[in-house]
Protein backbone atom coordinates (compact mmCIF):
# COMPACT_ATOMS: atom_id res chain seq x y z
CA UNK A 1 0.00 0.00 0.00
CA UNK A 2 1.37 3.50 -0.90
CA UNK A 3 0.62 6.57 0.32
CA UNK A 4 -0.75 9.41 -2.11
CA UNK A 5 2.16 12.11 -2.63
CA UNK A 6 2.94 14.73 -0.73
CA UNK A 7 0.99 18.01 -1.84
CA UNK A 8 4.17 20.00 -1.59
CA UNK A 9 5.50 17.71 -4.03
CA UNK A 10 2.48 17.76 -7.07
CA UNK A 11 1.86 20.28 -9.41
CA UNK A 12 -0.90 22.73 -8.91
CA UNK A 13 -3.15 21.38 -11.58
CA UNK A 14 -6.33 22.67 -9.79
CA UNK A 15 -5.39 26.08 -9.94
CA UNK A 16 -7.99 28.36 -12.30
CA UNK A 17 -6.55 29.58 -15.60
CA UNK A 18 -5.77 32.99 -15.34
CA UNK A 19 -8.31 35.29 -16.89
CA UNK A 20 -7.96 37.64 -19.32
CA UNK A 21 -9.70 41.34 -19.38
CA UNK A 22 -11.99 40.06 -22.15
CA UNK A 23 -12.88 36.33 -20.34
CA UNK A 24 -14.16 39.07 -17.24
CA UNK A 25 -15.59 41.94 -19.15
CA UNK A 26 -16.85 41.02 -22.58
CA UNK A 27 -18.14 38.09 -24.67
CA UNK A 28 -15.80 34.82 -24.86
CA UNK A 29 -13.72 34.76 -27.43
CA UNK A 30 -14.43 38.88 -28.45
CA UNK A 31 -10.54 39.61 -28.01
CA UNK A 32 -9.35 42.27 -25.13
CA UNK A 33 -9.74 45.72 -28.06
CA UNK A 34 -13.30 44.85 -28.14
CA UNK A 35 -14.24 44.02 -25.01
CA UNK A 36 -12.81 47.04 -23.58
CA UNK A 37 -14.29 49.19 -26.33
CA UNK A 38 -17.49 48.00 -25.15
CA UNK A 39 -17.06 48.72 -21.57
CA UNK A 40 -15.68 52.77 -22.35
CA UNK A 41 -19.25 52.61 -24.70
CA UNK A 42 -21.25 51.08 -22.02
CA UNK A 43 -19.70 53.67 -19.09
CA UNK A 44 -20.20 56.83 -21.98
CA UNK A 45 -24.15 55.69 -21.93
CA UNK A 46 -24.64 55.33 -18.63
CA UNK A 47 -22.83 58.75 -17.73
CA UNK A 48 -25.42 60.23 -20.89
CA UNK A 49 -28.32 58.47 -18.99
CA UNK A 50 -27.27 59.80 -15.24
CA UNK A 51 -26.54 63.41 -16.74
CA UNK A 52 -29.83 63.15 -18.59
CA UNK A 53 -31.86 61.72 -15.34
CA UNK A 54 -30.12 64.48 -13.44
CA UNK A 55 -31.71 67.03 -16.00
CA UNK A 56 -35.33 66.06 -15.54
CA UNK A 57 -34.21 65.91 -11.50
CA UNK A 58 -35.22 62.18 -10.94
CA UNK A 59 -33.71 61.19 -7.54
CA UNK A 60 -30.87 59.14 -7.12
CA UNK A 61 -29.98 59.96 -10.98
CA UNK A 62 -26.74 58.48 -12.00
CA UNK A 63 -27.61 54.78 -10.59
CA UNK A 64 -31.67 54.88 -11.49
CA UNK A 65 -30.87 56.25 -15.49
CA UNK A 66 -28.47 53.77 -16.03
CA UNK A 67 -30.64 51.14 -15.08
CA UNK A 68 -33.47 52.37 -17.13
CA UNK A 69 -31.65 52.67 -20.12
CA UNK A 70 -29.90 48.95 -19.44
CA UNK A 71 -33.60 47.39 -18.89
CA UNK A 72 -34.85 49.13 -22.26
CA UNK A 73 -31.64 48.26 -24.26
CA UNK A 74 -32.60 44.33 -22.92
CA UNK A 75 -36.22 44.78 -23.39
CA UNK A 76 -35.23 46.00 -27.38
CA UNK A 77 -33.16 42.51 -27.71
CA UNK A 78 -29.48 44.30 -27.35
CA UNK A 79 -27.17 41.48 -25.14
CA UNK A 80 -27.26 42.74 -22.06
CA UNK A 81 -23.88 40.79 -20.23
CA UNK A 82 -23.33 41.73 -16.38
CA UNK A 83 -20.30 40.56 -14.74
CA UNK A 84 -20.69 38.20 -11.80
CA UNK A 85 -18.06 39.68 -9.87
CA UNK A 86 -18.93 43.05 -9.52
CA UNK A 87 -22.77 42.50 -8.50
CA UNK A 88 -22.48 41.97 -4.99
CA UNK A 89 -20.67 45.08 -4.90
CA UNK A 90 -23.30 47.48 -7.09
CA UNK A 91 -26.01 45.93 -4.63
CA UNK A 92 -23.94 47.53 -1.98
CA UNK A 93 -23.58 50.88 -3.80
CA UNK A 94 -27.35 50.75 -4.24
CA UNK A 95 -28.71 49.69 -1.31
CA UNK A 96 -26.60 52.79 0.65
CA UNK A 97 -27.64 55.00 -1.70
CA UNK A 98 -31.20 54.45 -1.44
CA UNK A 99 -30.87 54.08 2.40
CA UNK A 100 -28.85 57.71 2.64
CA UNK A 101 -31.13 59.41 0.42
CA UNK A 102 -34.34 57.82 2.96
CA UNK A 103 -36.05 60.73 5.39
CA UNK A 104 -38.38 60.58 7.80
CA UNK A 105 -40.98 62.19 5.38
CA UNK A 106 -40.15 59.57 2.99
CA UNK A 107 -40.89 57.20 5.52
CA UNK A 108 -43.79 59.09 7.13
CA UNK A 109 -45.06 58.57 2.99
CA UNK A 110 -44.18 55.08 2.91
CA UNK A 111 -46.38 54.39 6.43
CA UNK A 112 -49.50 56.63 5.26
CA UNK A 113 -49.48 59.30 7.15
CA UNK A 114 -48.34 61.63 4.83
CA UNK A 115 -46.19 63.92 7.38
CA UNK A 116 -43.32 62.78 9.38
CA UNK A 117 -43.52 62.53 13.02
Amino acid sequence: MSLPPHPATTPHAASPPARDFAALFGVPGEGTARALARLVGVFALGAVAGVAARFIRMPLPFVIGPLIVTAALGLSGWPVIGVRRLRPGAQFVIGAAITVSTTRMVCATMMGSGSPP
